[in-house]
């Protein structure tokens, strides 16, 4: 409209000014050098008469054009300045590469394109190594290398250097890096008699240009100036780059240039000089690429679109693909996360765009959106007269008129003196227009977008919306330009084919050619067909593709030909004319699946897209692999499956097979039909039920026309397979039975019996005992062996049949885990026996698969990297082989020993075989994930994870004879202990017998006997391989390795020991109840099945308590060691898939689902038993399963109780917490209300002195939900009328609420935390707690909380708070306690310790006291009346001594608080009263006396009876148990286990090249790993440590990690939640630094400067720990005054 193209006139109007501006000011400069062009300027080229700019897009559109300032503006593609910036280069040499393309061009002919570097590497490594002429070819290629470096450095030492006429240059665009060349063998697109011009990527001998003057004003050898009029003439051939008058047929905004003998000039325009280049790196300069960080709000300014898509319809979403609204806002990338999104990428721009001068503060800058192309805008109404702006009518939006005054911005420098702006700066954003500040907010733009905040503009400015800048890695900037390039092509396809309008042949062929190398950009294959090319997915393209909407657009394209203008379907796809759409809709639908592959992120944004793609099935375009791919693994989607999906793929195979059933049609159908049944190796129980039922009971009458879907067997003389078969006789079918391997010859119809082989497979995962049911009706395990063993089957096939024998025979039902490691051992007369569970399967029942296993393996040790079907099937039996020794039947020291050797050789990456055609396998063959090397890895994963079974195993057996030898010696000892003369310890030669045992320990079951190679070297060889999973698994088993003795010693600690009958029939009673459990235990559980657990469960509930209270602590851990605990959890994440999530409401539920929700409440207190007041319980339970209780937590209030009992008392588990935990509870509280119980699991987590400062800042940022403290007149009387109404009855209600808030926020307050403090006191005012203690009606409990948060916040504080002694509040309020503690005095007879007048003064008044009188009183300068209720205080505390209901711990707090007061000068009244007490205590003293003798024999009885009831052991059990440890002190001083580490450490010293490798591991994965973390940074440091500081060593090692990687390492370890990785994380950032290597400096101070938001939360993390450490040090001290008052008194 008229708007747009005035908005265009007036950025010409801009540009043309500038462009005057600076020709200008270039011909007024006088003397100095900047009036003269110099290699490395960044220039603009401006054509001849004015009109344009010399432009390339560069990444998808390599061709040159003219872009005219007077056209209007392209939508589809918006001009861009940098499509206009050159760098000028010296000319460079091309004979090597030259030399190159010749060889390649004679060797593989001209149609293939040599200009790629990658391509031609691949070329030259598919060829023959007996092909001579691949080694010329590396050579030439290693040439043009050295050119290529050679050019660099020339180019670096003629920077600077002015341009002449008549010399050569060559401009390299500056967007892309490619290089202006003329290609002399193509002709221009649109005029004809020229040479078309392109950007190369290096460039060749064509891209060299003669700079010549347009008049002859200037000659050759003259210096050429900025803002001359030059001509640019190709070296090689003479033609001159020319401006055309052609106009591109997309935009008339665009002329083409080209070469040819037409003469153009140029106008040489000024952007960045060479002067700037020398400048400091951290200075940000006009059309720099940047994030902003919002410091305050730890988020990015983005701009995305921020509809709620779920409410979307598919067809809107598709019919208007770039009308999407893009919104600014900050957007949070995650806890830890360097990168972010590629919206949240700007270019800032000075005021003018041809300026590329250094940023200063209070400059007018620009914000231009990257990936949409619009600038940040603010639009606001205007204000009527003398009336200001108002900020909450002003808009935050995005426009693409740049023109505008609105979208112009001001940098304000927060806390900086210098007006330069640099990536360390922080500054605000003042709108120049409004004079209104950007200012963020921690509100979510929505339910869906809660990581998305929303912007806002103030009127004032505030300090904490300080944005920091940080500069783009020119990589990530190179993606998005490439996939913002190809939007327009493909916008303008989309938009034509749906109105009608005719698209040419060129426009076809980009879009075409835009799709293929989408295709190409974000997978990694050899094969260069798009519509076959799979290989490895990168993930962050593919993400990029996403966030950049083409998932819409790629949508629309495919929608556009059947619901547009042209209004196709599946008859007239066919129709030779409509070629071209077919193929492009086939390149659409593969460029979906190759951003789907393996990215289950960008699967569930295509979700809601699902209708469109279903509707295009029949079209045969590839839509259905689009489906397999958002399907594949895909739990969130595929657990939403519905019969009537299930029926849509039923009809479609059924009507796919019916047409071709001689030939499998249908197998891809069926494939995706098996996705239903299973993500990620997890059973989706109603989609299994659904398909196998339905797939398997499929009727079609007529067998001949439509045949069933699945092909009967039979199985004939014990081990020929027989399969019926359709086979096709004229025009008739008939069925046929045939033996298996003759079927799988047939060319195509296997395809379709495998899928059906796979279907069955993923039915049965889970243990579906309904699928497994129906398949064995099928399938029996005789069947499945013989297809398995038959060498004549496919290698595909016959691994198809391993997992199908895994999932219906051996990971089944009766089939169960064995602990390999079993910590529960009998002190038998002969042997101390390890007791495993016996399954009821026979182990000869598998013997036949287990011989087959050990002869696969030893028939393939060597692995050929080509064969990827064998590498499949190895990697299948490798799973066969691993769960057979999880199930306990592999048991003897032969079969393991023989089954570990053969691994071993199998392990080893030296014997692999190259592919075929390779003499030999390189280093680069073997490390380097690829489509063939995947599954060999997969299979090197496998085997060590074996062998992490086969480690266990040998422990077990060490263990076991570790304990006979511990029989020995305690019988040694008995005899020694028996001698009435002589020597009690153990002479010379048997400590020297026992060592020997010792030493022949570690010789049973070696794993690497026999081994050509080592393992430990062979493990470290793994940390090689580019496979993550696989690199863990081995770092685990060189730690391991290198860990055995310490693992024995940890496990003879641990080891539970049995020595009476009793126990050893509650063992054994346990394991059948666990059998029990299992046996009932499945993914459709009866109502029989739920009764028969509910009784197991209430059984082993009984046996977890002595008395129903008290917890037996013997019982508890027999259970940790017999896994029952496991079983438990199995059990409940079986009742969340049946229940779907749903919440204890029986009353809306089916009888079913009653059931199952009352065995989900008792699975929960048999839980919440098994951990209290058992420490290891609660560690155990909580590191493997506290994810899983979290999302529990809304389902079941009995989740609650048992994360109370978790956390209760239990510091570890407490600290292992992290913030995000800590939200999820607040998070509670907001969403159900003020709920006591999640109170009490916040008051657990800070009573263990941890989360304080973390726990009250979430309450205080969410107050208006957490915050009920009834402190005005109407709360107070609320809280009295619920105090009335019985309220403190109900646990979970409000006035209970209240009271554990308050001592909530106290117990925040305790170890004097200043920042915490001010916090409360804000909230609690002394006057607030004097009211709400002396109010009447609060219950005592109530009151007890405000005086313990007195006492924390106010009284024991790090700053003392001076008001506190005088306060006329307080003293009233201990006039208050004077009166309450006498009445406690009086009523003392028919009191005891638990009443609640008791609890009161003891748990909350008396330590209040204490801390006051230590801390604020002073007897000197008090007034009397303070002297008086001080005096009477003590009095009254004095009197209760006397009571009959103190405790010891009682006479502790009373000595206590009367020594503290006796210490400032508080004189004790000595009364008549107290010496008639006194008597009293010395006649009860002569009774004790005389019957003292009888009362310590009871007593000892008693406490016997209550020590053997409460842990299970009785006297004997005790003996056996002090023999033990005994046993286990002997064996820890006569075994070395502390040289294990330092030997470890040896190893990487001698194999350093594996320290790079390990580092990067930990870089990428160390968060998830921390055990192995731990060790590994250990190692590291002690690798440094161990040198001289100073020495070339030492400086080597700490500049050769650094360059690893392990500066980032340190630096993002440092702000993780673990304190262990943090503790390991310091020493090691201190070896870095020791010695000050300025190397390993700069690198950190160069990370934190590119990262702003990393180091952000670095400082604030080391911060958080120094104070942390700080108030740790003042409450030690504090806690020592208090002793050494305490020691001083009374009895002192």
């Amino acid at each position: 409209g008229s708007s747009a193209r005035l908005a265009c006139a007036r950025t010409a109007a801009q540009l043309r000014e500038r462009i005057a501006a600076q020709l200008g000011a270039t011909s007024m400069a006088e003397g100095g050098s900047s009036q003269y062009l110099r290699i490395g300027d960044t220039i603009v080229l401006l054509s001849g008469n004015g009109d344009g700019l010399l432009a390339s897009e560069g990444f998808v559109d390599q061709r040159l054009c003219v872009h005219s300032l007077d056209a209007e503006e392209d939508r589809l593609a918006p001009f861009d300045i940098r499509n206009c910036l050159f760098q000028v280069h010296t000319k460079l040499q091309y004979v090597a590469h030259k030399r190159l393309r010749k060889a390649l061009k004679t060797k593989f002919g001209k149609k293939e394109d040599f200009t790629d570097a990658e391509r031609v590497q691949l070329l030259i490594s598919e060829l023959s190594d007996e092909d001579t002429f691949k080694r010329e070819a590396q050579e030439l290629l290693a040439n043009t290398s050295h050119e290529r470096q050679a050019n660099e450095a020339h180019f670096r030492r003629m920077l600077g250097k002015t341009v002449t006429y008549g010399e050569s240059i060559q401009l390299k665009h500056a967007k892309s890096g490619r290089f202006v060349t003329i290609k002399m063998k193509v002709v221009a697109d649109l005029q004809k008699d020229c040479f078309a011009v392109r950007l190369e990527d290096n460039g060749d001998e064509q891209s060299a240009f003669k700079v010549n003057p347009r008049f002859k004003l200037r000659s050759e050898g003259e210096k050429v100036r900025v803002g001359d009029q030059i001509c640019l003439q190709g070296s090689k051939r003479g033609q001159f780059l020319h401006s055309s008058s052609f106009d591109y047929p997309i935009s008339s905004s665009k002329k083409e240039v080209n070469a040819g003998d037409h003469l153009s000039s140029w106008k040489i325009m000024p952007y960045t000089l060479y002067d700037a280049l020398g400048d400091s790196p951290g200075l940000i300069r006009g059309g720099d690429i940047v994030r902003l960080f919002h410091k305050e709000e730890e988020a990015h300014l983005n701009a995305e679109a921020t509809e709620e898509n779920d409410g979307e319809s598919a067809e809107n979403a598709i019919t208007s693909p770039s009308e999407t609204q893009v919104v600014p806002h900050l957007k949070q990338f995650g806890e830890g996360k360097q990168e972010t999104g590629s919206n949240s990428i700007w270019r800032i721009e000075l005021e003018s765009l041809l300026d590329g001068s250094t940023l200063r503060t209070r400059e007018i800058v620009k914000l231009k959106h990257l990936s949409s192309g619009k600038y940040l805008n603010i639009t606001y109404p205007e204000p009527e007269e003398g009336e200001s702006i108002a900020a909450d009518l002003a808009e935050i939006n995005l426009t693409r008129t740049r023109a505008l005054d609105s979208t112009s911005f001001e940098l304000i420098n927060v806390g900086h003196e210098d007006d330069s702006v640099t990536t360390s700066s922080v500054f605000l954003l003042r709108h120049v227009m409004s004079r209104l500040y950007l200012h963020g907010t921690d509100t979510p733009l929505g339910a869906s977008f809660k990581a998305m905040l929303r912007l806002h503009v103030s009127t004032q400015p505030y300090a904490g919306d300080g944005f920091a800048l940080s500069r783009v890695d020119g990589s990530a900037m190179a993606e998005l330009d490439y996939v913002v390039g190809v939007i327009p092509s493909l916008l303008n396809y989309e938009e034509k084919l749906r109105a009608g309008k005719p698209l040419s042949d060129a426009e076809y062929r980009d879009v075409e050619s835009n799709l293929k190398y989408l295709i190409y950009f974000v997978s990694k294959s050899s094969d260069l067909d798009p519509l076959t090319r799979t290989g490895l997915a990168i993930t962050s393209r593919q993400q990029l593709v996403c966030e950049q909407k083409l998932f819409p657009l790629l949508i629309a394209m495919l929608d556009a030909p059947f619901k547009g203008a042209l209004q196709l379907d599946a008859k007239a796809i066919k129709d030779k004319k409509y070629k071209p759409i077919v193929e492009i809709c086939k390149l659409a639908n593969r460029t979906l699946w190759a951003c789907l592959r393996d990215n289950k992120a960008n699967g569930a944004t295509m979700v809601r897209f699902l209708p469109a793609i279903q509707e295009q099935v029949g079209y045969k375009l590839g839509s259905n692999e689009v489906l397999r791919e958002i399907y594949r693994d895909n739990f969130e989607v595929l657990s939403r499956t519905t019969s009537d999906q299930i029926d849509f793929w039923m009809k479609m195979l059924a009507k796919r097979k019916s047409t071709d059933p001689h030939t499998g049609g249908g197998w891809q159908t069926l494939g995706t039909i098996a996705m239903f049944c299973q993500a990620n190796g997890r059973g989706i129980p109603l989609g299994q039920r659904m398909v196998i039922d339905k797939f398997l009971t499929y009727k079609q009458g007529d067998p001949k026309k439509r045949p069933d879907l699945h092909h009967p067997v039979r199985i004939e003389s014990g081990s020929v397979v027989w399969i019926e078969h359709f086979e096709k006789v004229g025009d008739a079918l008939r069925t046929r039975w045939m033996p298996l391997e003759d079927f799988a010859r047939i060319s195509k119809v296997p395809r379709y019996y495998q899928r059906e082989i796979q279907l069955m497979s993923a039915s049965c995962i889970g243990r579906n005992r309904h699928a497994i049911r129906m398949v064995m009706e099928i399938y029996s395990y005789d069947m499945i062996l013989r297809c398995i063993e038959n060498k004549n089957l496919p290698a595909s096939l016959r691994s198809d049949f391993c997992k199908l024998m895994l999932s219906v025979y051996l990971d089944a039902d009766p089939q169960e885990a064995v602990p390999l490691l079993n910590k529960t051992r009998i002190w038998g007369e002969s042997t101390a026996e390890p007791i495993r569970r016996v399954t009821r399967a026979s182990r000869s029942d598998f013997s036949q698969l287990k011989r087959f296993v050990y002869q696969y393996l030893v028939s393939h040790e060597v692995q050929i990297m080509s064969s990827r079907d064998h590498n499949e099937l190895t990697l299948s039996v490798l799973s066969i082989c691993r769960h057979l020794i999880i199930f306990g039947l592999y048991t003897g020291v032969e079969e393991i020993s023989l089954l570990t050797k053969t691994l071993g050789r199998m392990l080893d990456g030296t014997t692999d075989l190259p592919a075929e055609g390779k003499a030999f396998l390189s280093e680069a063959d073997r490390f380097n994930k690829t489509e063939e090397t995947l599954p060999v890895m997969k299979c090197k994963r496998e085997i060590c994870l074996i062998l992490g079974l086969c480690m266990d195993i040998q422990l077990d057996f060490r263990l076991s004879h570790l304990i006979n030898i511990g029989r020995r010696f305690a019988r040694e000892q008995e005899v020694l202990a028996s001698t009435p003369k002589g020597t009690k310890t153990l002479s010379k030669t048997q400590e020297h017998r026992y060592e020997e045992m010792f030493k022949a320990l570690f010789d049973i079951l070696p794993l690497d006997a026999g081994a050509e190679r080592p393992l430990v070297s062979v493990l470290l060889d793994m940390l090689l391989y580019d496979h993550r999973p696989l690199v863990t698994v081995a770092l685990k088993l060189i730690d391991r390795c290198f860990s055995t003795r310490r693992e024995l010693i940890a496990a003879l600690k641990e080891v539970q020991v049995l020595s009476r009958s009793q126990d050893i029939q509650v063992y054994y009673m346990m394991s059948s109840k666990l059998l029990q459990m299992n046996k009932h235990m499945s993914t459709t559980m009866s109502l029989d099945d739920l009764d028969a657990l509910k009784e197991v469960i209430s059984e082993l509930a009984l046996l977890t308590s002595t008395d129903g209270k008290s917890p037996n602590a013997y019982h508890q851990a027999v259970m940790r060691n017999s896994g029952i605990y496991q079983a438990v959890v199995e059990l409940l994440r079986m009742l969340r898939g049946l229940l779907g999530g749903h919440k204890s409401a029986p009353g809306l539920a089916t009888e079913i689902d009653v059931s199952r929700m009352e065995l989900r409440t008792m699975c929960y207190v048999f839980l919440k038993r098994f951990v209290q007041e058992n420490a290891e319980n609660q560690r155990t339970l909580f590191h493997r399963h506290f994810e899983f209780f979290l999302t529990e937590l809304d389902v079941d209030p009995a989740v609650d109780n048992l994360l109370l009992e978790m956390f209760r008392n239990n510091h570890g588990v407490c600290r292992c917490l992290t913030h995000r935990h800590l939200v999820q509870f607040i998070e509670r509280i907001v969403v159900h209300g003020c709920k006591a119980r999640y109170i009490r699991i916040l008051l657990a987590i800070v009573s263990a002195q941890v989360h304080h400062d973390n726990v009250v800042s979430l309450l205080l940022d969410n107050k208006e939900d957490t915050m009920l403290l009834f402190r005005d007149e109407s709360g107070m009387e609320e809280r009295k009328l619920l105090a009335e109404q019985g309220e403190m009855e109900n646990e979970d209600g409000r006035l209970n609420y209240h009271g554990l808030l308050v001592d909530l926020l106290a117990r925040c307050c305790t170890g004097m935390n200043e920042g915490t403090e001010v916090k409360c006191q804000a909230l609690l005012s002394l006057n607030d707690i004097v009211n709400s203690v002396t109010a009447e009606g609060i219950p005592l409990a109530v009151k007890s909380s405000y005086v313990r948060f007195l006492t924390e916040a106010y009284a024991n504080t790090e700053k003392k708070v001076e008001k506190l002694k005088n306060s006329p509040q307080l003293w009233k309020l201990f006039s208050l306690f004077q009166e309450q503690i006498h009445s406690v005095n009086e009523g003392r007879d028919h009191l005891h310790s638990q009443s609640e007048e008791v609890l009161y003064v003891f748990g909350a008044v008396l330590p209040l006291l204490t801390d006051f009188y230590i801390k604020h009183y002073n007897n000197d300068t008090a007034t009397e009346k303070q002297q008086q209720i001080s005096a009477k205080l003590a009095a009254n505390i004095k009197s209760l001594e006397s009571s009959m209901f103190i405790t010891v711990s009682h006479k502790k707090d009373i000595k206590q608080c009367l020594t503290c007061m006796m210490n400032v000068g508080i004189k004790l009244p000595e009364t008549d009263e107290d010496d008639e007490r006194t008597k009293m205590l010395l006649k009860r003293k002569v009774r004790v006396s005389t019957t003292g003798r009888w009362q310590k024999a009871l007593m000892s009885i008693s406490s016997e009876t209550s020590s053997s009831a409460t842990t299970g052991k009785g006297s004997g059990d005790a003996s056996m148990q002090k023999k033990l440890r005994a046993f286990q002190e002997f064996f820890d001083n006569h075994i070395d286990w502390q040289s294990e580490f330092p030997r470890l450490v040896e190893v990487f010293h001698a194999h350093l090249a594996y320290v790079e490798p390990l580092i990067a591991f930990l870089n990428e994965s160390g968060l998830e790993q921390p055990t192995i973390t731990i060790k590994y940074l250990d190692l590291l440091t002690t690798l440094i440590d161990q040198q001289i500081v100073g020495s070339p060593e030492h400086v080597s090692l700490q500049s050769s990690f650094d360059q690893y990687g392990a500066s980032r390492c340190v630096i993002r370890f440092i702000q993780c939640d673990n304190e262990e990785i943090v503790a390991s994380s310091l020493r090691l950032g201190i070896a870095l630094l020791t010695g000050g290597n300025t190397q390993v400096q700069q690198s950190m101070y160069d990370h934190l400067l590119a990262f702003p938001s990393d180091a952000l939360q670095f400082f604030l993390a080391l911060r958080h720990r120094l104070v942390h450490a700080g108030r740790a040090i003042r409450q030690q001290r504090q806690q020592r005054k208090k002793a050494e008052a305490a020691g001083t008194g009374i009895g002192g």
